[in-house]
């Protein structure tokens, strides 16, 4: 898996000759594995020598550490000569307040998360062009309009003439969808995350409205999703909001 630090031993060094703060690789390595693997599921997008770490030009101003129950780092999110200022956070499940130079981690025990993220941002700085989306589908047989990306997501189904009354029947496909990607997550341990509710609904003569709460899943989703309507007859534009 691509990762947002590629060397964290280079880190260690980085930090230490550049602000004289001590750091461990133990920490880095828990740090490095939980922190990609949640960017990748809820941003869709892959690190590599264009999305990654910057322990350099962190915030002006802001101490780049400060520990507690919840220890906060602030940092920057390198994507193709931008530096976007993120805070990344962690504790631990046992109580125990860890470090950055803590050597006897246990990475069961600790957990990372971000504060927040831009994934818009990131995909606009990344793709510079009009893509909206962190990812390509290729030959889609109804047009795709990308207005946001958001956790409370809206999706718009516009079906062509003839179809209107396959609209219920699309509804019910789309909550099969939704159900066994949930199954297929929870059999992996939550994987990919979970839907934690969704409505469909039927708006003028030709839309199918849903709103899907996406709770713990990622962007990666849409891929998946678009996929599966790659495949049903009728849909004329599909509109992501």
């Amino acid at each position: 898996m691509s990762t947002l630090l590629v060397n964290t031993q280079n880190v260690k060094y980085s930090l230490s000759y550049a602000d004289q703060i001590e750091s461990s690789v133990e920490f880095w390595d828990c740090a490095n594995a939980q922190l990609s693997a949640l960017f990748i599921k809820q941003t869709g997008l892959k690190p590599g020598k264009n999305l990654c770490f910057s322990m350099s030009n962190h915030w002006i101003g802001q101490p780049l550490i400060e520990p507690g129950h919840i220890s906060k780092l602030n940092i920057n999110l390198y994507v193709n000569h931008n530096w976007n200022p993120i805070v990344v956070l962690w504790k631990s499940k046992s109580g125990r307040i860890y470090k950055i130079d803590d050597t006897n981690i246990d990475c069961n025990d600790i957990e990372f998360w971000f504060d927040k993220l831009d994934t818009e941002l990131y995909i606009s700085q990344l793709y510079p062009g009009d893509q909206k989306l962190p990812f390509v589908i290729k030959d889609l047989p109804f047009e795709l309009q990308v207005t946001r990306l958001n956790m409370d997501c809206s999706l718009l189904l516009t079906v062509q003439a003839g179809y209107e009354d396959k609209r219920e029947t699309m509804i019910t496909a789309v909550y099969d969808f939704i159900g066994k990607f949930n199954t297929a997550s929870e059999k992996k341990d939550r994987e990919e995350g979970v839907i934690h509710n969704s409505k469909g609904e039927l708006q003028d003569n030709h839309i199918v409205a849903f709103d899907i709460d996406l709770g713990s899943v990622g962007f990666g989703f849409f891929k998946k999703l678009l996929n599966f309507l790659k495949k049903m007859e009728g849909i004329q534009k599909v509109e992501i909001a």
